[in-house]
């Protein structure tokens, strides 16, 4: 038996030894010929590997990983180590039987990695091997809609990265080399270290000539880096993802120059997909013509590295002619034969996985269809759904889903499949924690709407594209769906304007209590969905005075106490569309069992009566207890249409600045996505609102303290904040449905509120 060293150094060679076959070489007539096994080695895997592949085919995945651990002790007495098992089983996760079932490849990957930890002296510190399968398992979390488990992975490559390769990862201390992008300046080109001799640390210990040494960090450590991007990308960090992308091609550009091994590697993690990176930035932020240039700077180097480059390539050219038709551009004229080369590489390199293969094929549709080959586009996606219907991941049907989507609305909308589409769609983003693919499935159905002049169900769509642009920073996405907004208003009949939601009061009902001589909390939201503006007297009464209209903000706030006499205070209020005001209320009872009523309506103009009301109740009581009541309206048995809830949060008194981490969980399955009210941007997204971020299609976005749970950040003075969480029951609800908002205190989880939500009657 070797040491822990000793065997953390064989991973360690071992997992550069998987990658360099996996890239490099092509599959032998044996499953396990495609290394430099000896006979010896050979014969071990041909008797053991498949009766592990039959346990785990009639016993199931327990079974099998049993069998495993049996294996490497096997291993060890036959073989001396248990190097070569090693090395197979990593092989079969990421070529064989992991590629075509993604969550048993998940299941190998991980097992591996903890018999890495097992074997590791320092389990928090990373090496090359450590990055390659932190990857390995990133991909498969993303491939099965595990992004929240991915980040928890991603964070352990930032914590090495930082503490023990001392890399900033912020950038702040690397020289500015000017802006990535002409649109987002936030995000700069940095001199980023990409020699060992560029770090003190590194410096200590090398020799006084070690500046001159073209001395590269080994590849797999900027590779770590290249993760940390995608993931920060896929959160909506476009800042974080560029500068961290351009890191890797600025060392993948240097690194050419006059380095021969390794390329094609250095090529993949840092010329193309750091490249494919800020190209999706620069598309979701409506920059195409910058997503060009980083495409074609990728395939201006097709004579640079080595052969086994050339997928990637011809998945750069796919991206380029798919903009091209995006922006109307002519294609080029042997377009046609190029689509049939570039497909049939992508879709046999082996090394890529099944739905990257897939992706080939489905882009050479969408040539053909552009160039008006239109049915042997559709007899291409068609055959693929077939295809894709035999597979063991029924997800991979979504990748044909996806094109199908884009050439039925070329053709008009008329496929009788597309609102479904459309739908489903939308479900498996959410399932696979995929928040930004919304955003443009949000407008797609927008554009099949108007289509198919469903003008008012179009506005509200449209509405939402608008909320999650913002969301999720895109400024010019932004402009540009509220452009669309307005478009589809101006096209709207009288009679479609009509269906749109009236304004309205939330939550109908609601009760706080405080300890004694403690501030209690309650706020109304006054909200109008129309595409009209909305005019009308907002009439509060009770024991209320001291009320502060601040009008930019469309924010009243008042106060309330068991002194204070009856009153009636009304305000007259325009309200545009989409818009809410809010009105914050401070209620202050003296003594135990002392409170008193605020009620709140809405008197639309020219009108008698309310068309809304609301209630908030308080008292002082020994134990804190707050409650809701939403008036949920209908829930609308499509998931383009979620409600909105609004709830402030409160913490202890408290005077230093903090971030505040939070969970809701549902009494009923139930989507949560949670949002920061003031600046719009989405935290975290619970997809069955069980409380936890363990599931498929769970995301967690703001996280201030890098804990894997979403927060919201208090300055010292401020004692509130507040969330917008929009829900979505995943099955039809008769009953009412109870939210439990809790924080975290000292540790604790604490129950912040309780909200109920009520079904329409």
């Amino acid at each position: 038996m070797k040491n822990k060293s000793s065997n953390k150094r064989v991973l360690f060679s071992l997992a550069l030894t998987v990658l360099i076959v996996l890239v490099t070489s092509a599959q032998a007539g044996n499953r396990w010929d495609w290394a430099d096994m000896t006979d010896e080695e050979l014969a071990f895997c041909d008797e053991h590997m498949p009766e592990f592949l039959e346990i785990r085919k009639t016993q199931g995945d327990e079974a099998a990983l049993k069998e495993l651990d049996r294996l490497f002790l096997l291993a060890e007495e036959e073989l001396g180590n248990n190097y070569i098992l090693h090395r197979v089983v990593w092989y079969e996760a990421q070529a064989h039987s992991g590629k075509v079932d993604e969550e048993w490849g998940l299941t190998l990957y991980e097992y591996l990695y903890n018999r890495d930890i097992d074997l590791n002296t320092q389990p928090l510190h990373l090496n090359a091997a450590d990055y390659i399968i932190h990857g390995n398992i990133m991909e498969c979390c993303l491939y099965v809609g595990k992004a929240a488990k991915a980040r928890e992975y991603i964070l352990r490559v930032e914590n090495s990265l930082m503490n023990d390769q001392h890399f900033d990862l912020t950038g702040e201390s690397y020289e500015d080399r000017g802006p990535v992008f002409s649109f987002l300046d936030e995000a700069r080109n940095r001199d980023f270290p990409i020699f060992h001799h560029d770090l003190i640390q590194s410096l200590l210990e090398s020799d006084e000539n070690s500046e001159d040494l073209r001395d590269f960090f080994y590849y797999p450590t900027m590779y770590g880096i290249n993760l940390v991007a995608e993931i920060a990308f896929r959160s909506g960090d476009w800042v974080k993802a560029a500068e961290l992308c351009a890191w890797c091609i600025q060392y993948a550009d240097e690194y050419v120059i006059d380095q021969s091994t390794m390329t094609g590697e250095v090529y993949h993690m840092g010329s193309f997909e750091g490249r494919r990176i800020l190209a999706d930035i620069a598309l979701f932020h409506r920059y195409p013509d910058e997503a060009v240039r980083f495409l074609e700077k990728t395939l201006e180097q097709k004579n640079v590295y080595d052969t086994t480059t050339e997928p990637d390539k011809m998945r750069a050219w796919f991206k380029l002619m798919k903009i091209k038709i995006q922006q109307g551009e002519p294609l080029p004229e042997n377009v046609l034969e190029k689509a049939d080369e570039a497909a049939e590489m992508i879709s046999q390199y082996w090394f890529f996985s099944i739905e990257e293969n897939m992706q080939g094929i489905l882009d050479k549709a969408r040539i053909y269809h552009a160039v008006g080959k239109k049915a042997e586009a559709w007899e291409i996606v068609n055959e693929l759904f077939k295809e894709a219907q035999q597979e063991v991941n029924p997800r991979r049907s979504m990748r044909v889903m996806d094109t199908a989507i884009d050439l039925a609305l070329a053709d008009g909308g008329t496929h009788p499949e597309l609102e479904n589409w459309l739908k489903t769609a939308l479900i498996d983003a959410r399932k696979m924690g995929d928040k930004i693919k919304e955003i443009p499935l949000y407008e797609k159905y927008t554009d099949f709407l108007v289509l198919k002049e469903r003008y008012a169900e179009a506005v509200t769509i449209q509405q939402e594209a608008v909320r999650l642009s913002q969301a999720v920073r895109l400024p010019k996405r932004l402009a540009g769906n509220q452009t669309r907004l307005a478009e589809i208003q101006k096209q709207m009949p009288a009679a479609s304007i009509v269906k749109i939601e009236r304004t309205d009061i939330q939550p109908r009902l609601s009760y706080s209590a405080a300890l004694p001589e403690q501030a209690v909390h309650g706020r109304f939201y006054l909200h109008n969905p129309s595409i009209k503006t909305s005019k009308g007297s907002l009439l509060l009464t009770g024991p209320i005075e001291q009320s502060v209209w601040v009008k930019e903000q469309e924010w009243l706030m008042l106060s309330t106490s068991p002194l204070y006499e009856e009153a009636e205070s009304s305000l007259s209020i325009t309200l545009d569309p989409g818009k809410t005001c809010v009105i914050d209320i401070t209620g202050v009872p003296l003594e135990n069992g002392a409170g008193g009523t605020v009620n709140c309506q809405w008197i639309p103009e020219g009108a008698e009566d309310a068309s809304a009301f609301s209630q908030w109740n308080y008292e002082a009581a020994q134990t804190e207890k707050r409650t809701a009541i939403i008036d949920a309206h209908e829930f609308i048995d499509n998931p383009y249409y979620l409600v909105p809830i609004n709830h402030m949060l409160q913490r202890i008194e408290s005077s230093k600045a903090e971030a505040v981490d939070f969970s809701v969980s549902a009494s009923t399955p139930m989507r949560i996505e949670s949002y920061d009210s003031a600046s719009g941007q989405l935290l975290s997204v619970d997809a069955n609102g069980d409380g936890d971020f363990l599931d498929a299609g769970d995301l967690v976005v703001g996280d201030t303290n890098q804990n894997n749970w979403p927060d919201l950040f208090l300055k010292a003075e401020d004692q509130r904040a507040s969330l917008v969480m929009y829900v979505k029951p995943l099955a039809p609800i008769a009953q009412e449905i109870e939210l439990t908002i809790s924080i975290q205190v000292d540790g604790e989880w604490q129950t912040d509120a309780t909200d109920v939500i009520k079904p329409s009657e």
